[in-house]
């Protein structure tokens, strides 16, 4: 466990705000994103296909239903409380990545414009 806390410190870089063009850049370099299950970090960190850490105490009643579909779809790692992570939080995190391995990669987006320019 020494190890494995030694390797996430020397890997982490904390930003309480990250502007909307420099999300992408951000999430592509992560690890996970740790923090609230805020609707938008979540669905961009799945695009991103990058794991999420969210807390399950003190969640708004908005944000639950995010924390439903995270832990349904194993996309990240829901714990009790953000100050005491699992020790095998590497090893779990590599799991969630597998998860969005074996998905289809989400083009809605561009399906969507796609759909929008056939009707111009």
């Amino acid at each position: 466990m020494q190890g494995e806390v030694e390797t996430i410190q020397k890997r982490c870089n904390v930003e309480g705000f990250i502007g909307a063009t420099n999300i992408r850049k951000h999430f592509h370099d992560a690890i996970c994103v740790l923090g609230k299950p805020g609707p938008g970090v979540v669905a961009e960190a799945a695009v991103c296909q990058v794991p999420v850490v969210i807390e399950r105490d003190g969640v708004m009643p908005q944000e639950q239903s995010v924390v439903d579909w995270v832990e349904s779809n194993g996309t990240g790692i829901i714990v009790d409380n953000l100050e005491d992570l699992p020790p095998d939080l590497l090893h779990r995190l590599e799991v969630c990545r597998s998860v969005f391995l074996s998905h289809p990669q989400n083009r809605a987006v561009f399906e969507v414009a796609d759909f929008l320019q056939t009707l111009l």
